[in-house]
């Protein structure tokens, strides 16, 4: 935006997030980005992957360190694990995977362990369904099917989001939480 209204100061000065898009990523714009991010000194990061890769590649080749970032978090797309590799060595920071979804918002995310995806269980009940409709076992890839428990207007009841997934029940995560644990999610 151009003008920012009396509104948009205000919720910059009480939730100070700053957007960047990852539609221009331009030399011209990463350096754009490379300015702003040394002068507000974020402390976390949140991210599509591809773009993220981008600009980690822009900052490797420069030799620019922005080691003020203390984590990051990858969303709304595959992370693999190259990906991760190539961010965590620009930042000198972890990188952690989340899965969300436009209709449910965050489903699952990685603790500290990073050994697969925390379900979020008391906002969603989460089904992996084979072919057949039927369970899969643990380890099995099947489709993800998500049951919202906090949308008390319009609620999305065994919701196929398209997206496969596998249980992660072989072991308890060292992190303690007790949560159900994703050990992949593709789509």
């Amino acid at each position: 935006k151009k003008k920012r209204t009396l509104k948009d100061h205000i919720r910059g000065y009480l939730t100070p997030f700053t957007f960047l898009s990852s539609y221009d990523l331009s030399e011209e714009k990463i350096k754009e980005y490379v300015v702003l991010l040394k002068r507000n000194r974020p402390q976390l990061l949140i991210s599509y992957p591809t773009p993220l890769v981008e600009f980690s590649e822009y900052c490797l080749k420069y030799g620019i360190e922005l080691n003020f970032i203390k984590s990051i978090i990858c969303s709304s797309e595959q992370l693999y694990d190259f990906q991760r590799e190539i961010i965590e060595t620009a930042f000198k920071a972890k990188v952690y995977n989340r899965y969300g979804t436009r209709e449910f918002g965050s489903i699952a995310q990685e603790c500290d362990e990073r050994n697969g995806l925390h379900v979020n269980v008391e906002r969603v009940f989460i089904e992996i369904l084979d072919e057949n409709d039927k369970s899969c076992k643990p380890g099995e890839k099947g489709q993800l099917v998500i049951t919202d428990l906090d949308n008390k207007i319009m609620p999305l009841i065994r919701y196929k989001v398209g997206d496969f997934a596998a249980w992660d029940l072989s072991t308890s995560c060292r992190c303690g939480r007790g949560l159900p644990r994703l050990k992949f999610v593709e789509g």
